[in-house]
């Protein structure tokens, strides 16, 4: 049969076609993939407040509004030196002198100056847009969090990855113990409510105070340097390198560990310059994921991953492990993540199909008696 004269030009054609097809579709995974391994930008919202400022639960009631369902807003509560209530915390006066000009209800977004404010925290009528421009501002780097609680006592690693290259400069992590919510009784908890006789806010009748009122995200402790810790990041930080720093923090025993989040914030400092502390991300985690990673068997052997930090595989190196044994894994907030691996004679082969960037803690257990073999932790890029 004789072929088309045309017939080799076509399937040419259609091949030079597959590869421009293919090597499109290349290049979107390529930048899908780069898209996915993006910081994801955080606001930080630190709020100054009082239990004697009448207008600060209608302050709350509007960030209530501007936070709900928007897990990229992290929302701090001062209270700090506008006469000050039973949450009152003398290290935060010098934010509240310095950011808020002592007075509430203010609040800040990323500590930035804005154009036109007297200061760095602004009041209500703004915060609906200076919250859209903060979410639109890209994030530079990353914040991972590992870490165990003996007792009461919390040893925490914070580590900073940069994804791309901020402006230079004195760069600092403050980390913050924080409380979701604070309920307490009678003076310096009960909260001054001017809207009690407005019908139309959703404070009316609620009482002048307000008793058993909930106070939200108050900040309960520094557990950094005030200013932030220095010296963890360079100047002129690289990608891609880890920059890491351990902090030490032990709970009161009033506090519920399991009601207390952990808030690191990465900025930058100057001791003379109120425009150049601002934001460049944050990140939080719940105090109660470190309790569960905790492990109950102090003696259990502690076995490291290669490569780590991993994107694609790892691999744990361990011998002679029975038929029953299985590996789990966590997130640091106590949630079980489903894994793909093997098990062979001189380890385990743990793949990457669909975990998100981030520390991990796994164990491996025996199931035939629910006791743990080893364990370990691993950090995905």
């Amino acid at each position: 049969m004789k072929l088309p004269d045309n017939f080799i030009f076509y399937n040419l054609q259609n091949k030079n076609m597959t590869k421009q097809i293919f090597t499109l579709i290349l290049i979107c995974i390529f930048f899908s993939l780069q898209i996915d391994a993006q910081p994801i930008k955080k606001v930080l919202i630190e709020k100054y407040t009082s239990a004697y400022c009448g207008n600060c639960p209608r302050a709350s009631e509007q960030l209530k509004e501007l936070t709900a369902n928007n897990d990229n807003v992290i929302w701090l509560s001062h209270h700090a030196d506008f006469i000050p209530d039973a949450m009152h915390l003398s290290e935060l006066d010098a934010y509240s002198a310095d950011f808020a000009g002592s007075s509430a209800p203010r609040a800040s977004f990323d500590r930035v100056l804005f154009d036109g404010a007297n200061y760095v925290a602004v009041t209500s009528g703004t915060w609906t847009d200076r919250l859209a421009t903060q979410l639109a501002e890209p994030a530079h780097a990353s914040i991972h969090f590992d870490g165990y609680c003996d007792l009461q006592t919390l040893y925490l690693t914070a580590t900073i990855y940069f994804a791309t290259l901020p402006e230079p400069g004195d760069i600092r992590l403050t980390v913050f113990a924080v409380e979701d919510v604070v309920v307490g009784s009678g003076s310096g908890y009960d909260q001054a409510n001017y809207d009690n006789n407005n019908p139309n806010s959703s404070l009316f009748g609620l009482g002048h105070p307000i008793t058993a009122y909930e106070h939200l995200n108050v900040t309960r402790a520094v557990i950094s340097d005030l200013w932030g810790t220095p010296d963890i990041v360079a100047e002129t930080p690289e990608i891609d390198v880890p920059y890491s720093h351990e902090f030490v923090y032990n709970f009161p025993v009033e506090f519920d560990m399991h009601d207390m989040r952990i808030v690191a914030v990465l900025h930058y400092h100057d001791e003379n310059d109120l425009s150049k502390r601002y934001v460049i991300n944050a990140e939080q985690t719940d105090a109660f994921g470190f309790i569960e990673v905790s492990t109950e068997q102090a003696d259990t052997p502690t076995f490291a991953a290669y490569p780590n930090p991993f994107s694609d595989r790892t691999f744990i190196e361990i011998n002679n492990l029975p038929a029953a044994a299985e590996l789990r894994a966590y997130t640091m907030t106590g949630q079980n993540v489903s894994l793909d691996y093997t098990i062979n004679t001189d380890g385990i082969i743990v793949r990457n199909n669909h975990l998100a960037s981030g520390t991990y803690l796994f164990q491996i257990v025996n199931t035939d008696d629910n006791m743990m073999i080893g364990k370990g932790k691993w950090i995905v890029r």
